[in-house]
């Protein structure tokens, strides 16, 4: 590997790293708001500030059902990304593999 391939891997590795802290970070204000005060409160609550930020009342409706549905997936454990990104990598890995099969026929 050569100095510009680690240095830019570390940087990836610091910028995900920055990435999964605010997202745990929001997890976290999400599951304690849903125990302190529902989680119908806090989906309207989100839809409220979705449409302060320009969205209307039914895509932020949407929007904020979505985003619990998918915070409470990650609360649970449920993974959706892990299997996505292996199969992938079993992809790419079986287009890279050497095609055994040959079609030259001599006729």
């Amino acid at each position: 590997m050569s100095l510009f391939h680690a240095a830019e891997f570390v940087c990836n590795s610091v910028l995900a790293n920055r990435i999964a802290h605010n997202a745990r970070n929001e997890l976290y204000h999400f599951l304690m708001a849903v125990e302190k005060y529902g989680l119908d409160a806090v989906v309207q609550e989100t839809r409220k500030l979705l449409e302060e930020r320009g969205c209307s009342y039914l895509e932020a409706s949407r929007i904020s059902i979505e985003r619990a549905t998918y915070m409470l997936e990650m609360a649970t454990g449920q993974k959706t990304y892990q299997p996505v990104r292996d199969g992938l990598n079993n992809q790419k890995r079986a287009e890279d593999a050497p095609h055994t099969a040959r079609l030259d026929y001599d006729y």
